[in-house]
């Protein structure tokens, strides 16, 4: 299969396709077939025991020396006390 040159790749989906907010559903849907998770190992780990999903490119990617964690939230909720008893990072 031939891939087309990346000038003419849109970078924008040209029709609606699933997409999901939450690790199982993602995980859930890769392993029906519907596409590809990039997920945790860790949270895949029981499908890929069951040889549901496999691991792309093992031998192809240096691994993270740790797994990185995002916390987002609305510009309104910064101020919140629930935001505030996040700890604070400096990068």
């Amino acid at each position: 299969m031939s891939l087309p040159p990346a000038s003419k790749v849109s970078p924008w989906p040209t029709q609606p396709r699933p997409s999901f907010d939450r690790a199982a559903l993602s995980i859930s849907a890769a392993a029906d077939g519907m596409g590809v998770a990039l997920e945790s190992l860790r949270l895949a780990e029981r499908e890929l025991l069951r040889g549901e999903l496999i691991e792309l490119g093992p031998d192809q990617f240096l691994p993270l020396a740790e797994e990185p964690h995002f916390v987002s939230c609305r510009a309104s909720e910064r101020q919140s006390k629930k935001s505030e008893d996040l700890p604070r990072m400096a990068f």
